[in-house]
């Protein structure tokens, strides 16, 4: 879990960057002093523990604003928990959609019980953008379907139309084999003009076909063998 824990006091800092390790030993934490400074920064954690007030510097509500244009609306990350000496300003932390308000002194159940729920909505959102980048759009004639890249084991050209074969059936598109293989993206591979194989199908190959898990055999053209090889083996030790 990244975090940036943003406040002018040092000792404030250390201190909620301790509380954060208590719960989560591994966090990747970075600290600032100046809300301005965590507003250039926000898109590279998924929580962010800010005060609000930072003396003459821009303040923490500001800072969210900010944040908050960057992202892409209510569900964007970094989740942000404010922490204030202040409770009347609870109002404005939460019209910038802020995800939890603690007021100092900090205390250490409420904020561990705080920054649980925060690491459970973290993974939760991003469960959900991975399942959304997942999806493709799929366009025949007039009709567009959606499909999961992972259900797509591999597609083939028949002319002018390509079929998209799937574990629960096969999707027509109407595009050239090489739209499909940009659609498709990573982890996709075409080992011949006629076919793009999904490399998580993979069962076994060689020089002339590849088997894939269901037992369908596809042929391989000489010419993309070694680059397919080569391709494969990264693929996989990257996914170890």
């Amino acid at each position: 879990m990244k975090f940036i824990v943003c406040d002018d006091e040092e000792k404030q800092r250390k201190k909620i960057s301790d509380m954060i390790r208590a719960v989560y030993p591994d966090a990747e934490i970075m600290e600032c002093e100046r809300a301005d400074e965590a507003a250039l920064i926000a898109r590279t954690a998924q929580i962010l523990v800010m005060d609000i007030d930072m003396g003459d510097n821009m303040d923490g509500i500001e800072a969210s604003r900010i944040i908050y244009k960057q992202g892409k609306g209510y569900c964007s990350l970094p989740l942000i928990i404010f922490v204030t000496g202040y409770p009347e300003r609870m109002r404005e932390a939460f019209s910038v959609h802020a995800f939890h308000f603690i007021v100092k002194p900090i205390r250490k159940k409420e904020f561990e019980f705080v920054l649980c729920e925060a690491g459970i909505a973290v993974r939760k959102m991003l469960k959900t953008i991975a399942e959304s980048r997942d999806y493709i759009a799929i366009k025949y004639g007039k009709e567009t379907t959606s499909v999961s890249r992972s259900e797509v084991s591999y597609a083939e050209s028949k002319g002018r139309v390509q079929i998209i074969h799937t574990v629960s059936g096969s999707r027509l598109y109407s595009g050239t084999m090489s739209e499909l293989e940009t659609l498709l993206g990573a982890g996709f591979y075409r080992i011949h003009r006629s076919f793009i194989v999904n490399m998580d199908f993979v069962h076994h190959y060689d020089r002339t076909e590849i088997s894939l898990l269901d037992g369908t055999s596809l042929m391989m053209s000489k010419y993309k063998y070694s680059d397919f090889v080569r391709s494969y083996l990264s693929y996989i030790r990257d996914k170890a």
